[in-house]
């Protein structure tokens, strides 16, 4: 049986700005964010994975979209992407997760970022607000395995595991499809 996964994540937003980590594991910048908890809200875990990843207190403005991720981790993943600003707190990244964070515009984004961040970053930056729906098919390739024990196995640098492990695929058109939300497709 498949599980399904809900996550939120968080574009914060700051003068044409977006707000990227890197993550500890796979050495690869993306937008904050995580899977809810009991008890919360999908608003409430975007506003949580902010904080506990950056420090950052926000305030979330819009919806950006919804995506669909299938044959994740633990199952299919929807992830809620919000925009945010700022409003307070003291940058410091969880250092369990985050080796590093910081402001990037468009046209400077780091690399290696995680391909299919790059959609969810354009819908946030050219404010796009709650009809989108994006089917994006990265395939989480350690089933029942942990990552941070393959990587300990692994004879390669963190970011050679991530080009190995997590590169974008051919684009073929499967790879990324629009789910237009109430239309046919054409």
């Amino acid at each position: 049986m498949t599980k399904i996964d809900l996550a939120a994540s968080v574009a914060i937003i700051q003068e044409n700005r977006i707000f990227l980590t890197k993550r500890s594991d796979v050495e690869a910048w993306c937008l904050p964010g995580g899977s809810l908890e009991p008890g919360e809200s999908i608003v409430q875990a975007a506003v949580r994975e902010a904080f506990e990843e950056t420090g950052l207190v926000v305030a979330v403005t819009r919806l950006v979209g919804i995506y669909y991720v299938p044959h994740w981790k633990y199952g299919d993943n929807h992830e809620v992407l919000f925009a945010a600003t700022p409003i307070g707190g003291t940058l410091r990244p969880q250092p369990s997760e985050v080796a590093e964070q910081g402001y990037f515009t468009r046209d400077h984004l780091p690399e290696p970022l995680l391909w299919w961040h790059n959609q969810r970053i354009e819908d946030a930056l050219n404010n796009v607000g709650g009809s989108v729906v994006w089917r994006q098919n990265p395939i989480w390739p350690f089933v029942d395995m942990d990552i941070h024990e393959e990587i300990a196995k692994s004879e390669l640098s963190k970011p050679d595991f991530f080009k190995n492990h997590f590169s974008k695929p051919g684009n073929a058109p499967s790879d990324l499809e629009e789910l237009l939300v109430g239309k046919e497709k054409s």
